[in-house]
């Protein structure tokens, strides 16, 4: 098959989900069962707990799926995996397990330290030049919420409607909370950065 005709494919699914089509709704959790069990194993405790985590991700996929916007596999896969962290997040907190999403197991090892440092060069010249070990420390000094948020927007390269949506809150309320998280980093770094231009 070529890749034309799986795109076809799968945006022919994806329509019919929005309308809750069972078959469609089959293609989806069959081609991209793996896809998301990978992402929620880090986070559960047990099979059982695994299972309720994909089905919760695969309820808010039907959920939120888009008819309007046409997909490839990459950018599909990209899609499916925010909605996975959104249930993540909001299981996790439910569960006051705070410490398996402050620190994002499902990201590689290699990345978040990369991750980290190129959203906080946007947010502040002085993350430019602080070591790897001083930008962790000043992340854990962060309250939960605000490590939650910032993991979110560094890590997932959440946007405002993206946090929105996943709290399940207005647009203005999750820019004000984007907001004040990164207001607290910067507070945190700024005696630092104050002493090394001094």
């Amino acid at each position: 098959m070529k890749y034309s005709e799986q795109n076809k494919l799968l945006n022919f699914h994806i329509k019919k989900c929005f309308y809750n089509h069972r078959n469609s709704q089959k293609y989806i959790f069959k081609n991209y069962y793996f896809y998301i069990r990978s992402i929620c194993e880090s986070y559960s405790l047990d099979d059982n707990e695994l299972e309720s985590l994909i089905n919760q991700c695969f309820l808010m996929v039907f959920k939120n799926i888009c008819p309007d916007k046409t997909e490839d596999d990459v950018s599909f896969q990209k899609w499916l995996r925010k909605q996975a962290v959104c249930v993540i997040v909001n299981h996790t907190r439910k569960n006051f397990r705070h410490q398996e999403i402050i620190n994002f197991k499902h990201v590689p090892v290699a990345n978040p330290g990369i991750l980290w440092k190129r959203f906080l060069n946007k947010i502040s010249p002085a993350f430019q030049k602080k070591p790897s070990n001083e930008i962790y420390s000043a992340i854990s000094h962060l309250t939960p919420f605000s490590r939650i948020i910032l993991n979110l927007m560094a890590l997932e390269e959440f946007t405002y409607t993206d946090l929105s949506n996943c709290f399940d809150v207005t647009f203005d309320i999750a820019k004000e909370n984007a907001d004040l998280a990164v207001a607290e980093i910067k507070n945190i770094v700024a005696p630092f950065h104050a002493k090394v231009t001094c």
